[in-house]
């Protein structure tokens, strides 16, 4: 049997993923394009880490969803 798909991986607009904190009760882990597999184990350690409070792996700053704000909106 032969058959394709294809679909819509979200990606960011500054080709990032957008890991963080939106509002209280609110994590998103997202945008990470077509490198979701490969990048997941990190994602995976990030999120944890901020989830529950400890110390991040590395830098989250650059994945954070902040980064689009614009007069105090995402």
């Amino acid at each position: 049997m032969l058959s394709t798909w294809s679909g819509v991986r979200p990606v960011s607009p500054d080709e990032r993923p957008i890991l963080g904190w939106v509002r209280e009760g609110l994590f998103v882990a997202t945008g990470h394009g077509s490198e979701g597999v490969i990048l997941g184990a990190g994602t995976a350690e990030l999120v944890a880490a901020l989830v529950l409070g400890d110390e991040p792996p590395f830098d989250a700053a650059p994945f954070d969803p902040a980064r689009f704000v614009v007069n105090d909106r995402l």
